[in-house]
């Protein structure tokens, strides 16, 4: 089935400008409830990294996957009171289940977008009959993270008015590529009762300590922006504190905690990875473990275990490039991704040597199992390797970024490469109308 309503100028333009999947991808029950306790879990085991392996220290935790003395400040002193229960996880689907690429914690998700992406399919009659005949829905993310934001600020002891000014808010150098993402879902903010204003942080006028933009109040900073963007130096303070004063003196609610990005990135995954840290999980976590994430590792010049042996982690990656991917740990959606497969051995080795010890990691690849599409020309079908960015909220499974590629030798399924974007419908736990 086709469904050529996604393809409009409105979600291209959400997509920045991409292109749209012909149809969405299906996800029936039992995969998602295997999805839902999988990463439940696995967000619950990395927020206790920093007490089972650095005695609570987030300092410590901090430096070790990769942010920089202005990044740890900045985090430390722009943390929340607990991390909101939002992540996305990109993921492959294997023969024997999903395997996790990267997870994205906090309030910079793609992902929320789907759910007014989705709508045009509303309009095609015939999918509309199969979605019905199949028990098949579409989750509101964009409401389902409105309910979070709320009842964080609440928690917080910040009293938001009636209809809140919502600054979804960039940082100024990624704001340029990010701005079509953000205008996109002012509808579906608008319909959840805020009022939703799209800028950078460079924008912000404080007017006694008060952040106004556009002429407005801020009441609340839904933070797209990312501890990563800012590089060591004083503008990235000079950026960061002006907000960080009004949020401690209540003039305006941050969502979410800069500290977010400590456990969403690919050094969190490494940890839970290492076998030197196994003693610190119980067997039921450690089998969710394995059963998700590749094997992962820090790049540094040591001894590891892999596949029951001890071997030169350096030597073993330089000769196993068609199996590894290089990944940056504070990076995420491909950005700075070397996979080895799709580099000569030169290169490779160049890439590797240049990051030893920095804030990197090596990934197992993952063999993903392909999707059969509708070809372009409308004659037969064609294969297409999919990338799921699965959007859990508040423990709920809330949709999917889904990106689809034909080129099976692509090293990453991205938009920077050129996939394709779509949305998921799942299969609901509601029973069918009766005829």
């Amino acid at each position: 089935m086709v469904v050529p309503e996604l393809r409009n100028d409105w979600n291209s333009y959400g997509a920045g400008g991409g292109k749209a999947l012909n149809r969405p991808v299906f996800l029936d029950s039992s995969d998602r409830v295997r999805l839902e306790a999988d990463l439940n879990g696995l967000f619950e085991l990395l927020t206790t990294i920093p007490d089972r392996l650095f005695d609570g220290d987030r300092r410590a935790f901090a430096r070790a996957v990769g942010m920089t003395d202005t990044q740890v400040d900045l985090v430390m002193r722009g943390a929340g009171r607990r991390m909101p229960a939002m992540s996305r996880a990109d993921m492959y689907r294997e023969p024997g289940g999903f395997k996790l690429m990267e997870l994205n914690t906090g309030s910079s998700l793609g992902g929320w977008q789907m759910g007014e992406f989705s709508r045009p399919a509303d309009r095609n009659r015939a999918f509309q009959d199969f979605a019905h005949e199949e028990r098949l829905t579409h989750p509101d993310p964009i409401g389902r993270i409105a309910g979070v934001l709320r009842a964080e600020a609440a928690d917080a002891g910040f009293e938001l008015p009636a209809r809140p000014v919502l600054a979804l808010t960039e940082w100024p150098d990624g704001y340029t590529y990010t701005k079509p993402w953000l205008d996109f879902v002012v509808p579906d903010w608008l319909r959840h009762g805020f009022d939703a204003v799209v800028c950078s942080l460079a924008e912000f006028d404080y007017r006694d300590g008060v952040p106004h933009v556009h002429g407005r109040k801020v009441d609340v900073v839904y933070r797209i922006f990312l501890p990563g963007e800012m590089a060591d130096e004083q503008r990235s303070r000079d950026l960061v504190d002006p907000l960080l004063d009004a949020v401690h003196a209540g003039d305006t609610f941050l969502f979410a905690g800069l500290d977010c990005e400590l456990y969403g990135n690919k050094g969190s995954l490494a940890m839970l990875s290492d076998e030197r840290n196994r003693d610190a999980f119980t067997a039921d976590e450690l089998a969710l473990v394995e059963r998700i994430l590749p094997w992962t590792r820090f790049l540094r010049d040591e001894t590891v275990h892999r596949d029951g042996d001890t071997v030169d982690l350096l030597p073993y990656v330089l000769a196993h490039k068609d199996s590894l991917a290089l990944k940056p740990t504070l990076l995420y959606g491909g950005v700075g991704v070397i996979p080895g497969w799709s580099v000569d051995q030169e290169e490779w080795e160049k890439h590797i040597r240049g990051a030893v010890g920095g804030p990197f990691v090596v990934q197992e690849r993952v063999l993903p199992v392909a999707e059969r599409f509708l070809a372009e020309d409308g004659l037969g079908f064609e294969r297409m390797v999919v990338a799921y960015g699965v959007l859990m909220v508040g423990g709920t499974y809330s949709g999917m970024l889904v990106r689809g590629t034909p080129d099976p030798r692509v090293g990453i399924v991205s938009m920077s490469n050129g996939a394709q974007i779509g949305c998921c419908y799942h299969v609901t736990d509601e029973p069918a109308d009766e005829a």
